[in-house]
Formats: C-alpha cells, sequence, structure tokens
C-alpha cells in the first residue's frame, strides 16, 4: 500500500452555511494547499427547482415473466407517483462538461461523485444539502482535473472517494482511494490510498474497516479504518460493487455476473452465486439486497433476482428495446431496494419501476429522464438518479390514500375495468377521421406550441346543451400508462359551478380508460351510449389521474375537470380540448391526464368521439375545428 498526500491538484469548492456541525474524522489526514476554497454562492445555478408537483410518467414496458409469456401490467395501480424536485447540473471544468456517476446521502447531505467519458482523469464532487427536496441546495464542490470518481461512502465528517488518478510518478496503477474531510465546509486536507488495479469501482465502510473493490483482475481489498493499513486483500476479478452486514462482505462481480460472500474477520469466501449477464467491460454494476433475495444488474440481459441465500433465478426481467437506441446502451448498471419497490438504472431505457405483487415482483414500467440513467438510490421517501452529462436527479416518492368518493355508476365492471355496459364493441373509426386525430395527437410531442388557438382563454372545454338528446362516447385511444378514470357531469348552462362540491351527479364513464389490445381492458372502438341529456344544461367531464385502484374507481392522485375554472391554484388550468368536425357532427374530446405544463402537453392520455342523436344539440361553430 502507497499512503500519500496528494500534488499537483486543483480544486474549485463553494460553500454555504449549514445548519449543524458534525463529529470531528478520526482519520490523521495532514493539509495540502491545492485545494481552493470559495465561500460564495454562484454555483447554485446548476441547481433547477421544479415548481409544483412535476410528476414523472411511467411508461408502458413489455417484458418476460419467468414462464417465457410475455408480462400484462399489473392488475392494480401504485399508490404513489414520482415526482422531480430538482435537477443538478454537472459541473463544468474548462471545455470538458463531468457526468454524474454515484450518489449516498447521510445526514440529509447527498454526496455526489463525477467523472468524464473516455480516456481523460477529470472528476468532480458535490454536497448538495437535501433535507428539503423542494429547496436543494449546493453547499459545496470540489473539481478534479487528474482525477475522477466511481464511488462514494461517508462516515460522519469523512469521505471516502473510491475512482482512479493519473499520477504515474507516485502510484503504482491508477486505482486509488480518496480521503476528504467535510465539517461545515469541505477541507483542503486529503489523503490518497494507491489501491491495486486500474480503477477502485465501489467503496464502503463499517465502524473498523473501509472495504474497497476494485480492477478487473483486482478484488477486494480491506483497510483498517483509523490507521489506514491494508488488512487483507481477497482476489476477485471484475468486481463491481459491495454492500457490508454485521459479519459478511458481499461482492458483485463482471464477465458474467457473480455474488460472492465473504465472512467478516477471517476475510474467508462462503460462497458464489454465478449467473449470466454484466459482461460489459468497464461497465458499472451496483446491485442490491433484501432479506430474501439478490437484485443482479445483468448489463443488457437486463435484472436478474436470485434467492436467497441458495442463489437460484426467481426473476428475470429483461430491457425492452427503445427506438432509434442501440442496444449496447440498454444496460442495466445499477438497482436499488426500497420496501416493496425495486428501481433499476436501464440506460437509455431509463429507470425500470417495479413493485411487490404476492411473491414476485412485477415491472410496472418505465421513467425516462434527459440522459441515461446510469445509477439510483433510494432513501426514505426519496430518489436520486445520476443521468450522466444530465447530472442528478432528486426525486420524490408521494404517496397517497385514493378516496373510494361519490359517484354515480351505469354498471358494473371487470377486474381490468373494461365496463359490462358497453353498447356496441370495436366499432370501425372513420378512416378520414382517425387519419387527421393521428396527424394532431402525437405521443411527446407538445400540442399547445403546434395548435396555440386551441389554447386561448376564449375556448370552451364544456358542452352547452341547447336540446334535448342521446349520446355516444367512442374510445379511441391513449398513449399513458396509467389508469385513468373518466366521466362525465351537468350543470345549468350559464350558471358555473364555483367547486367540485356543487357537482352532484359525477358518472364514471371508463373506469380504467387504458385501452389495450386485449378484449379483457378496454379497446379502440368501444362505445357508451347515454340517452337523456337535457337541453339547456351544459356537459362536463372528469378525469382521475390514476383512479383505477384494485379494481376500483378511486380520486385518484389528481382530478382534472373540463371546467377549468375548479382548479384554483393551477398556473395553467385547461386540462382537455374539445375539437368539431361538423361535416360529421361529431365532436372530439381529448385529454392531457399529467397536470399542465409539468409533462409533454400532447393531449393523447384519452381521446374520445363524441355524436349526439340531435345536432341540433351542439352548436358547431362554438369549438375549434378539428384539422
Amino acid at each position: 500500500m502507497n499512503l500519500r498526500l496528494n500534488s499537483g491538484f486543483f480544486a474549485i469548492l463553494l460553500v454555504a452555511l449549514i445548519s449543524a456541525c458534525q463529529p470531528s474524522s478520526e482519520v490523521d489526514i495532514e493539509s495540502t494547499p491545492d485545494i481552493i476554497v470559495r465561500n460564495d454562492n454562484s454555483q447554485d445555478a446548476r441547481i433547477y427547482l421544479s415548481e409544483g408537483d412535476k410528476v414523472l410518467p411511467f411508461e408502458e414496458v413489455s417484458t418476460t415473466a419467468k414462464n417465457g409469456r410475455i408480462q400484462a401490467e399489473p392488475a392494480e395501480d401504485l399508490n404513489y407517483v414520482l415526482v422531480l424536485r430538482a435537477q443538478v447540473d454537472p459541473p463544468q471544468w474548462q471545455d470538458s462538461k463531468l457526468q454524474a456517476s454515484h450518489v449516498t446521502v447521510e445526514n440529509g447531505l447527498a454526496y455526489v461523485t463525477y467523472n468524464t467519458q473516455g480516456s481523460t482523469f477529470l472528476g468532480g464532487l458535490d454536497i448538495i444539502n437535501v433535507q428539503n427536496p423542494r429547496n436543494a441546495t449546493l453547499v459545496a464542490q470540489a473539481i478534479y482535473p487528474n482525477t475522477e470518481f466511481s464511488s462514494v461512502a461517508v462516515d460522519n465528517s469523512t469521505i471516502y472517494l473510491a475512482g482512479a488518478q493519473l499520477d504515474e510518478d507516485s502510484l503504482s496503477s491508477p486505482a486509488i482511494l480518496e480521503i476528504v474531510i467535510y465539517q461545515d465546509s469541505l477541507s483542503t486536507e486529503r489523503k490518497t490510498i494507491d489501491v491495486p488495479g486500474y480503477v477502485s469501482t465501489d467503496v464502503k465502510v463499517d465502524q473498523n474497516f473501509i472495504y474497497v473493490t476494485h480492477g478487473s483482475t483486482g478484488g477486494l481489498s480491506i483497510y483498517n479504518k483509523t490507521s489506514l493499513e491494508l488488512v487483507e486483500t481477497v482476489p476477485l476479478d471484475d468486481a463491481r460493487s459491495l454492500l457490508v452486514s454485521d459479519d459478511q462482505v458481499t461482492v458483485m462481480q463482471g464477465s458474467p455476473a457473480r455474488i460472492t460472500t465473504i465472512q467478516k474477520n477471517s476475510w474467508q469466501i462462503i460462497q458464489t452465486l454465478a449467473t449470466e449477464g454484466a459482461n460489459e467491460v468497464g461497465a458499472k454494476s451496483v446491485f442490491a439486497m433484501s432479506d430474501d433475495t439478490y437484485f443482479v444488474p445483468a448489463g443488457q440481459e437486463g435484472l436478474k433476482l436470485l434467492s436467497r441465500p441458495g442463489g437460484s433465478l426467481t426473476q428475470h426481467i429483461t430491457i425492452s428495446e427503445v427506438e432509434d437506441v442501440e442496444a449496447i446502451n440498454l444496460t442495466c448498471n445499477g438497482v436499488s431496494y426500497a420496501s416493496d419497490k425495486v428501481f433499476a438504472a436501464n440506460g437509455a431505457a431509463g429507470m425500470y419501476v417495479m413493485h411487490q405483487v404476492d411473491e414476485d415482483f412485477q415491472l410496472f414500467g418505465s421513467v425516462q429522464f434527459p440522459a441515461s440513467a446510469n445509477y439510483v438510490m433510494s432513501q426514505e421517501n426519496l430518489l436520486f438518479v445520476a443521468t450522466g452529462t444530465e447530472g442528478l436527479q432528486i426525486v420524490e416518492i408521494v404517496e397517497y390514500d385514493p378516496e373510494a368518493g361519490d359517484y354515480i355508476t351505469i354498471g358494473g365492471w371487470n377486474e381490468y375495468g373494461r365496463p359490462d355496459y358497453l353498447c356496441e364493441t370495436r366499432t370501425e373509426i372513420n378512416a378520414d377521421i382517425e387519419a387527421r386525430l393521428n396527424q394532431q395527437f402525437i405521443a411527446g410531442d407538445d400540442l399547445t406550441q403546434r395548435q396555440p388557438d386551441w389554447f386561448l382563454a376564449t375556448v370552451l372545454t364544456d358542452i352547452a346543451l341547447l336540446e334535448d338528446t342521446d349520446l355516444e362516447i367512442t374510445v379511441v385511444g391513449e398513449s399513458t400508462h396509467h389508469k385513468n378514470t373518466i366521466g362525465y357531469y351537468t350543470y345549468p348552462n350559464n350558471t358555473r359551478p364555483e367547486s367540485p362540491n356543487d357537482l352532484t351527479d359525477q358518472t364514471v364513464l371508463f373506469p380504467n380508460a387504458t385501452v389495450t389490445l386485449s378484449e379483457s381492458h378496454l379497446m379502440k372502438g368501444d362505445k357508451v351510449c347515454l340517452p337523456g341529456f337535457s337541453g339547456g344544461n351544459t356537459l362536463g367531464f372528469f378525469l382521475h389521474f390514476k383512479g383505477f385502484v384494485d379494481e376500483e374507481v378511486t380520486t385518484g392522485y389528481q382530478t382534472h375537470y373540463s371546467s377549468w375554472w375548479l382548479h384554483k391554484n393551477r398556473p395553467i388550468k385547461q386540462q382537455n380540448i374539445v375539437l368539431a368536425i361538423p361535416e360529421q357532427q361529431t365532436l372530439v374530446l381529448a385529454y392531457e391526464d399529467i397536470q399542465r405544463p409539468y409533462h409533454d402537453q400532447d393531449f393523447d392520455d384519452g381521446v374520445f368521439l363524441l355524436t349526439f342523436s340531435n345536432p341540433d344539440a351542439v352548436n358547431w361553430s362554438a369549438f375549434p375545428e378539428l384539422p
């Protein structure tokens, strides 16, 4: 072991005040003058705080169940949403933009490490106060021009950084363990341990030891926490990440994926469990464990769940193809386990979200970020997702208790929410109308930018009925993965309801507006026929975002009314549009299911055709025409 003091290091540091002092380090570390500390707030510009509830939508993902069949979406919805609270841009040094590689959280502070793509040795460290994720603040920063970091661990005021350093004069190999102090501010004191191998991949600490995995031909090195002397090295090729329990150290290896368990103090290997996958050279692979399961990121083979301690494969969550993305960029880099939830960072495929149903973990969907999801860590109600050159995403897991609500129902439905009162099923949609709809409602394409006149304050989003009529509502489609509930209500013309409590006849149309190709669910062309609407009343609609839960209609997470003025405290109130097709005597109802303006605003999360038995009941010219 070559324990030395760094030379030739330059750093920029931003320090802001934080409330409490942490205990001093028990490691004896000498000072170096190379770190520059700046007491200004200029780098807070790298943190973007989200306004309102920026819900991250789930995208539908097909995968393979353990019996080899394509796994259907879960029959239940989740009682939580993921809300983006902040994004932290990575630091930039000269012409190079760093990329987030790892994060750990202790005492309300998130410690984020950075590295750089390619052969350049350039890294960094951010310390972010996340006690209030709605107001995250950057309290310290350091740039390392000749060092990059793969992982970070924190114990009280001591920070342990695993990575690599370009210093051929002082290091026998690039892999290092860097130790620095943070105590109200990031200290200029630090120390470097020369670790065998090309790069140190992970680091953990406990009461007595520091554990470092390193190198394709390296292993696990254990250091005395106080003296920093090397205690033992366990040879383990392609060691990528580790976890520490009271009496064992568990290491994940790659090429192929293996889980190796080592007894503490004797440092003997107890068992090695082999599985396929994780064959990508130099890839990040951070695994997780529960009491009975190993969660193994297997690279391009996705996520593998092994029984613990036996090691038999219990589930295999593959990664679906993504349009215009090469397969090499679809790789499971890391996984985090929290109670009944599992989050997997799958590179360009985003973050897969799974939750436990009975004995299995079901894949609920994928969450996309501005760049590849390289690493994910969950702690209590927060998620920290490292997304490369797009930095760190701070996400809050917001749980809610959906209420049953008091609704009028037309009839019953099956476990997937398909009504048993459909008057027609799979009716033919007029080809011309469908083509015109497809030109306007494009998944992920902001309709408010293409058709701004549809979102003026004067545009009608409710339907005032002039004469008595019957109504038919036909399903066209949707592109959301959320189990939304669609319904209607009425109120007298020219008498606006002042609050949702004034809506006395809220009636469920589609308990679960999810449209699939399976007859168990709602399908394109399914129709509900409603008789007896009286002239002189206005027809309004509601969408309960994530309203269908456990086979029942609930209030979900949030309700969007076509009577937009009921959205009292929203920056943008309109959530639906109504368009006219006069020559067909048809109206189009289209909804955006995530509160605007916090998502794509494509308005294709529920598209329906409304036809009236009495065409004179509608003032067709009152609505924008469908082009």
